[in-house]
C-alpha cells in the first residue's frame, strides 16, 4: 500500500509540474512570436517611411538644381523670384501627385518667405525666429536633409514636420533654403488603414525622442507628445506592460520607426489555451487522486474481509492444509472482486482523461509540435495506467482473452533469446522441454507475458547470478488437484527463495518484496489471473536459500475448457468525419458520457445524451436515433435490456456497447455474440471508427 501511495504521489506531482511547465512554455512562445511579428512589422514601416521621405527629398533636390540652372547666386537673385509667377507655378507642379507633401517653400537666408507653392504672391512670413530655421541656417553640411520637430503650420494649423535642404552656390555662399511641408496626418491615415492586432501602437519619432506621429487600436493622431521615447520601453505611457521594437528609417537616421503591443493583448489567446491545458492537467491529477482514494478504500475493505475470513476459518479445527487453501482462495476471490471494481472505476476516469486529451490535441495548432508532444506524453501516461488496469482485470479474471491452439515448446524456444537478454550475462538459461508435448488451449500473448514475468522475478531473485530453468511437462499434478489433461510450464531459479509467509501472499495484488519504485506487485498477479481465467492453475514451491519453482498448468487441447468471453472486433485506428447520423450516448458516469459525446460531435454527428435507460428510451421515441452507444452496467434497466427495447422501437438501430470490465462474457451472454463492444478506456478516433463501421454495415443491409 505504501508503494501504491508513493507511486500515485509521484505521478500527481509530475502531472502538475508538467502542466505548469507547458503553460509557461506556451506563454514564452506567444511572447516570442509577438516579438518577431513586431520586428517584421517595424521593418515594413521603416521601409515605407523611407520611401515616403525619399520622394519628398527627391523633389527638394530637383528644386535646388533648377535654382542653380537659373543662375541664382545671391540673396538678391533669390528675392527677385518673389514676383516671378513661373517660379510659383513650378513649385505647385512639384507638389502635384504627392499626397504626403503639403507645400514647397523657398526661404531666404534672412528667414523671409520668397515663393510658396500654395499661394501667389507669397505671404509675408518671417521664419528667422523659429528654432528649426536657426538650426538649419547654422548647419555645416549642405548635403544633409534636415527634419524638424513637429510644429503647427502657420498656414493651415495642421501638425507638420518640415524637410529642408540648404541652397549653397558653387562659390560656397549660403543663399537660402528649400522647405517641404509633410502633414503628419498622412502617416496617421496610413497606420489607421492597416489591419493591426489589438493593443498595437505604431509611431515615428525624431532621433531626439519626440514623437512625430502615433497610432494605436484605441486612438490615433499626429502631434507632439509630452513623453520622451526610450529604446524598447518596459512600460508604455499608459502604464500597461508592452513589448516594443525600434528601427531607424533607412537613409533618414533622424527618424526612428517604433512598433509595440500591450502584453495583455498578446497573451489573450495564451490565456485561453492555458486554461484548456490547465483543465486537462487538473483532470489527470484529479483522476490520479481519485484512483489513489479508491485503492485505499478498496484495500481497507480487503483487509476487513481478510480478517473476517481468517477469524472464521481459524475456528474450524483439523484439516490444516485444506483450511489454508480455503483461506487463500477466499482471500484471493475477495481481492479479485475488489480489484475489478477499482479497475472499472479507473477505466471510467481514464476514458475521460484520454478522450479530453484527444479533444485537446485536435484544438491545438497543427504546426505546434512541442505542444502536441506534451499532449502525447500525457496520453502515453494515461495509456500506461490503462495497462495497469488490465493487470488488475487479469487478476480478477475479467480481461479479454483470445485463446487458440498453442505449441508451448515452440513458444518457449521462440522466447529463449528474449529470456537470455532479460537475465543478463551472469545468469544462465536452461531449457528442459518434454518431447511430444500436446498443444494447449490458451491466449499466446498472455502466456508470453506470464512467462516473461516469471523470468524477470527469477532474475531479481538472483542478484549474484545463478541458473534459470524453463521446463515443460505433460503430467497431472502430484497431489491430484488437477485433472490429467494439462500441460505444465515451470520456471525455476537458484535464487534466494521465499519464506512461507511470502509464498502465501505472492499472488496478492501490489504485494512485493522489492524496493519502492522497483516493482508494481502485479507480475505474479497477472500470472495467477491468466491461469485461472484459462481454466488452469499456478503453484509455487520455494525454499529460502535454495530457490523457487513456479509452475503454470494450462488445459490440454481437446480437454474442452469453457468457452472464453468473446471479444468484439478490434477498433482500427482511423478517423472518419463529415457524418450527419444521429447517435445516442448512454452512461451514468457524467464525465465519460460528456467526453464521448463531444468526441462524436467533433466528427460531425448529431449527438444526444442520457444518464439511464428510461431517459434514453424517451429520446429514441422522439429522435431518429441511428446508433445507440451504451454502457452495459447501467442502473436499473441495464444496457442489454435497453438495447432490446430500442430494437423493438426502431428495428434498424445499430448498437455499440462499452464496458470498463474488459470483455464481460456474463453481461453479453444473453445477446448476439457478434454485437460490437468497445472497452474503456478508448481513444476518440477508435470510437468514431466503430460508429462509422456500424453505419456502413447498416447501410449495406438496407441496400440489399
Amino acid at each position: 500500500m505504501r508503494a501504491v501511495l508513493a507511486i500515485g504521489t509521484v505521478v500527481f506531482v509530475l502531472v502538475i509540474a508538467a502542466t505548469a511547465l507547458l503553460v509557461l512554455e506556451m506563454r514564452e512562445r506567444e511572447l516570442n512570436d509577438a516579438r518577431r511579428g513586431l520586428v517584421n512589422l517595424n521593418a515594413v514601416l521603416a521601409e515605407g517611411a523611407s520611401r515616403t521621405l525619399q520622394s519628398v527629398d527627391l523633389v527638394l533636390g530637383t528644386v535646388l538644381d533648377e535654382l542653380k540652372a537659373e543662375g541664382v547666386e545671391t540673396l538678391a537673385d533669390l528675392n527677385r523670384l518673389k514676383s516671378d509667377r513661373n517660379t510659383h507655378e513650378a513649385l505647385r507642379a512639384r507638389v502635384t501627385g504627392l499626397p504626403q507633401l503639403n507645400a514647397i517653400s523657398l526661404i531666404g537666408v534672412d528667414g523671409r518667405l520668397v515663393s510658396f507653392s500654395r499661394g501667389y504672391p507669397a505671404p509675408e512670413i518671417d521664419l528667422s525666429d523659429r528654432n528649426h530655421f536657426q538650426a538649419l541656417r547654422d548647419g555645416q553640411d549642405a548635403r544633409d536633409i534636415f527634419i524638424t520637430e513637429p510644429v503647427v503650420n502657420r498656414g493651415n494649423g495642421a501638425w507638420t514636420v518640415y524637410m529642408a535642404r540648404r541652397f549653397v552656390t558653387a562659390s560656397g555662399t549660403l543663399v537660402g533654403f528649400v522647405y517641404g511641408a509633410l502633414e503628419l496626418g498622412y502617416f496617421a491615415d496610413f497606420y489607421a488603414s492597416l489591419d493591426l492586432p489589438p493593443g498595437t501602437t505604431l509611431a515615428l519619432r525624431h532621433r531626439d525622442g519626440n514623437v512625430l506621429v502615433q497610432h494605436s487600436h484605441r486612438a490615433a493622431g499626429p502631434g507632439r507628445t509630452n513623453e520622451r521615447a526610450v529604446s524598447q520601453p518596459a512600460h508604455g505611457p499608459d502604464g500597461v506592460m508592452r513589448l516594443s521594437t525600434d528601427r531607424p528609417v533607412p537613409d533618414f537616421p533622424a527618424v526612428v520607426a517604433t512598433a509595440s503591443r500591450t502584453v495583455p493583448e498578446i497573451l489573450r489567446e495564451w490565456r485561453r489555451h492555458a486554461l484548456l491545458v490547465g483543465l486537462a492537467g487538473g483532470l489527470v491529477a484529479m483522476a490520479v487522486l481519485a484512483v489513489m482514494g479508491a485503492l485505499v478504500r478498496q484495500f481497507a475493505a480487503y483487509e476487513e474481509v481478510a480478517r473476517a475470513v481468517e477469524e472464521r476459518t481459524a475456528a474450524v479445527s483439523g484439516r490444516e492444509e485444506v483450511e489454508a487453501q480455503l483461506r487463500q482462495s477466499q482471500k484471493l476471490e475477495a481481492m479479485g472482486q475488489l480489484t475489478s471494481g477499482v479497475a472499472h472505476d479507473f477505466n471510467n476516469l481514464l476514458t475521460v482523461v484520454i478522450g479530453n486529451l484527444d479533444l485537446l490535441a485536435r484544438r491545438l495548432p497543427a504546426d505546434d509540435e512541442r505542444l502536441h508532444r506534451h499532449v502525447e506524453s500525457a496520453r502515453g501516461g494515461a495509456e500506461r495506467a490503462a495497462t495497469l488496469t488490465q493487470r488488475l482485470l487479469a487478476f480478477s479474471r475479467r480481461q479479454a482473452l483470445a485463446p487458440q491452439a498453442v505449441d508451448v515448446n515452440e513458444l518457449v524456444r521462440g522466447m529463449a533469446d528474449l529470456f537470455r537478454q532479460t537475465l543478463g550475462e551472469n545468469r544462465a538459461l536452461t531449457l528442459d522441454l518434454a518431447p511430444d508435448l500436446p498443444k494447449t488451449f490458451a491466449d499466446p500473448n498472455q502466456l508470453e507475458a506470464a512467462l516473461l514475468n516469471l523470468v524477470v522475478n527469477a532474475r531479481d531473485a538472483m542478484p549474484g547470478g545463478g541458473t534459470v530453468t524453463v521446463e515443460t511437462r505433460n503430467e497431472a499434478a502430484a497431489d491430484g488437484a488437477l485433472r490429467p489433461a494439462f500441460v505444465s510450464v515451470a520456471v525455476t531459479d537458484t535464487g534466494t527463495g521465499m519464506p512461507t509467509e511470502v509464498v502465501r501472499r505472492a499472488f496478492e495484488p501490489f504485494f512485493t518484496t522489492k524496493e519502492p519504485g522497483v516493482g508494481t506487485g502485479l507480475g505474479l498477479e497477472q500470472v495467477y489471473g491468466f491461469a485461472k481465467q484459462s481454466s488452469g492453475d499456478v503453484k509455487i514451491d520455494s525454499e529460502v536459500g535454495i530457490g523457487t519453482r513456479i509452475c503454470l498448468f494450462l488445459p490440454r487441447l481437446g480437454a474442452e475448457p469453457p468457452e472464453p468471453p468473446r471479444a468484439g472486433p478490434a477498433a482500427p485506428e482511423r478517423e472518419r468525419g463529415g457524418q450527419t447520423a444521429v447517435v445516442l450516448v448512454v452512461d451514468d458516469h457524467e464525465l465519460v458520457r460528456r467526453t464521448s459525446a463531444e468526441a462524436l460531435r467533433d466528427e460531425g454527428y448529431v449527438v444526444h445524451e442520457a444518464a439511464d435507460a428510461a431517459a434514453a428510451l424517451r429520446i429514441i421515441e422522439e429522435e431518429p436515433v441511428q446508433v445507440l452507444f451504451t454502457d452495459i452496467g447501467l442502473p436499473g434497466l441495464d444496457g442489454r435490456d435497453l438495447a432490446a427495447a430500442a430494437r423493438r422501437m426502431r428495428p434498424g438501430i445499430a448498437v455499440l456497447f462499452m464496458t470498463g470490465y474488459g470483455q464481460e462474457g456474463a453481461a453479453l451472454g444473453t445477446l448476439d455474440p457478434d454485437l460490437p463492444v468497445i472497452t474503456k478506456p478508448f481513444p476518440s478516433a477508435a470510437l468514431a471508427t466503430r460508429v462509422a463501421e456500424l453505419l456502413e454495415a447498416a447501410g449495406s443491409r438496407a441496400a440489399t
